[in-house]
């Protein structure tokens, strides 16, 4: 991985994909949109510098010699028995595989950015700024602000003094408003672009931040620890996520690429090749393997990838992209909604 082009999905995972002539290392690519092409996995799941910012090294080193730890025990899975191996090893991959890809960075910037947008149009809105406007007028105005000091200077006190405000409120909300109505748009594009413009930067950073922290900190290992894990030869072939890794959870009918900790884990999935699963379930629990290809297509973000030209792959196809989002229209609606609703009682 060292150099400028770094893979995000690792190639020893990417060669259990292969197609039929192995020399080539070419593995089909079933793209975000439609389409489909083979391409070689040097050219799959790449990116230039991904894990480095102004030439630091540092964390695609460190992922270099994970690899090949990672490497060697995924290589035995494939060939020897599971029982050489043991959860623990299980768990720091599928925490390394969760937390290293491009679709979490991209959830990461596309949730962000849809839910900075949907705040500007919240917050921007003509009628929630005119009231949250005149809410610091009225707290500002009265209370040490110009117009008190005007009132102060005329001597007009008590329930005079509230009266006559009451009486220039309604000039004041109209130009407010009138204001409002020629520059708003502009505002909310100017806030917009400025945000946007920044926020790829602060996600990558962050993002590889906390790559660098050893896997042992990672606060979900002793939940993936505590899983059976198993193996499945499955008499049907697997596609992988550009996310790798999988999650299912208690009463919850879709999948998600990363463990969202305000729901229950369930299971986790990680094909490593196209008829090699390993999963890890609670309590020694049936894997749902009816639903496991259409699964791993909503959790990819931009492709995945399967050893074979398929019907039934490419109709898996619409599906790329719907389970990514950190949140969800409407958790985004009802945060946005308690906010306002708390600034304008204040």
């Amino acid at each position: 991985m060292a150099g400028k082009r770094q893979h995000y999905i690792p190639r020893f995972l990417q060669r259990g994909f292969l197609t039929g002539d192995l020399k080539k290392q070419n593995t089909y690519m079933y793209l975000n949109g439609g389409g489909v092409r083979s391409s070689n996995i040097n050219n799959v799941g790449v990116e230039g510098f991904f894990y480095s910012i102004d030439g630091d090294a540092e964390l695609d080193d460190m992922y270099t010699n994970l690899e090949n730890d990672y490497a060697s025990i995924i290589n035995k899975i494939r060939v020897h028995s599971f029982n050489e191996l043991n959860s623990s090893d299980l768990a720091k991959i599928i925490g390394h595989f969760e937390v290293r890809t491009n679709n979490l960075r991209k959830s990461f910037l596309s949730s962000s950015t849809l839910f900075l947008d949907k705040m500007a149009d919240a917050f921007l809105d003509i009628n929630v700024l005119n009231s949250l406007i005149l809410n610091e007028l009225k707290k500002k105005f009265l209370k040490g602000g110009i117009i008190d000091n005007v009132f102060n200077n005329l001597e007009i006190h008590g329930q005079d003094r509230d009266a006559l405000f009451e009486r220039i409120l309604p000039m004041i909300e109209v130009n407010i408003e009138h204001y409002l109505k020629f520059s708003i748009e502009p505002i909310k594009n100017s806030f917009k672009l400025a945000v946007n413009e920044r926020l790829k930067d602060v996600i990558k950073k962050g993002h590889i931040d906390g790559m660098l922290k050893p896997v042992s900190e990672n606060k979900k290992l002793k939940i993936y620890e505590s899983l059976d894990y198993g193996i499945i030869n499955t008499d049907f072939s697997l596609i992988l996520s550009d996310s790798m890794v999988i999650f299912e959870f208690e009463n919850i009918k879709d999948f998600k690429p990363f463990y969202d900790i305000k729901n229950t884990l369930k299971s986790v999935y990680l094909p490593i090749s196209a008829n090699i699963l390993i999963y890890g379930t609670k309590d020694n629990s049936v894997p749902n393997l009816k639903v496991i290809n259409e699964m791993s297509a909503k959790c990819s973000s931009d492709f995945f990838i399967a050893s074979e030209i398929s019907s039934d792959f490419s109709s898996l196809q619409h599906y790329i992209g719907k389970n990514c989002a950190l949140l969800t229209d409407s958790e985004m609606k009802i945060i946005l909604k308690d906010v306002i609703r708390e600034q304008l009682s204040q």
